[in-house]
């Protein structure tokens, strides 16, 4: 399937994407289609099994599907800080 096909059809597991990928799709992506891919990112900053660098990169990319989908909510910034602060591993 087409790199097209994936930015398109959200429905798919977004966790088996690569960082690269991911990070295209954020930029193109809208609603809550940021929210699945903030979720994605997410899990894997808080796998163990990557290396400490790759889970940094995975948390920076996280946080920016984070902002890009609070951009135009009312309260921004203190949004945005809460939701950064709850988005750390359990």
């Amino acid at each position: 399937m087409s790199s097209n096909a994936h930015r398109e059809d959200p429905g798919h597991d977004l966790s088996t994407w690569t960082l690269g990928q991911l990070q295209t799709f954020i930029h193109d992506a809208r609603g809550q289609q940021l929210e699945t891919a903030r979720v994605a990112a997410q899990g894997q900053a808080c796998n163990s099994s990557h290396p400490q660098e790759a889970r940094r990169q995975w948390a920076k990319l996280a946080l920016l599907a984070n902002r890009r989908m609070l951009d135009h909510v009312e309260g921004h910034p203190a949004r945005v800080a809460q939701q950064d602060f709850m988005s750390g591993c359990g």
